[in-house]
């Protein structure tokens, strides 16, 4: 603390008993509260965003095996081709995903703190952000 927020820890304390908060703890605990995700929140998005690009790119497969055909190509040939096509589907759909949920989530964070600054400035007025 003493190298990130220029003050000894004491200093801190003692600030934090009086009932003042020094700013840079309360920007980087707002920001450390909005912009950070669990290990276990970002594991679901990431195999979320990975099991819907992989269900995408498997999409042409399980439309031929509806319409009676063989889903990966009558011969070697076809096979060969769909089974690689489908990796690579599977990546660049994940990353098309995974770039479409980016701002979302970044927008949310920023909702998250505009909520905090709110409720530190005007507490007991009832203003707020609807989600």
């Amino acid at each position: 603390l003493v190298d990130l927020f220029r003050e000894g820890n004491d200093a801190i304390l003692a600030r934090v008993e009086r009932g003042e908060l020094p700013v840079t703890v309360l920007a980087a605990t707002l920001v450390l509260a909005c912009f950070s995700r669990t290990p276990r929140v970002g594991t679901l998005l990431f195999k979320t965003f990975f099991l819907t690009g992989t269900l995408f790119a498997f999409l042409p497969a399980i439309l031929r095996g509806i319409l009676g055909r063989p889903p990966f190509g009558s011969n070697m040939r076809q096979a060969v081709f769909f089974g690689v096509s489908f990796f690579c589907t599977a990546a660049v759909n994940h990353f098309m995903i995974l770039f479409a949920w980016a701002p979302c989530l970044w927008y949310y964070s920023e909702l998250s703190i505009a909520r905090g600054l709110l409720s530190l400035i005007a507490p007991d007025r009832g203003v707020g952000f609807a989600w």
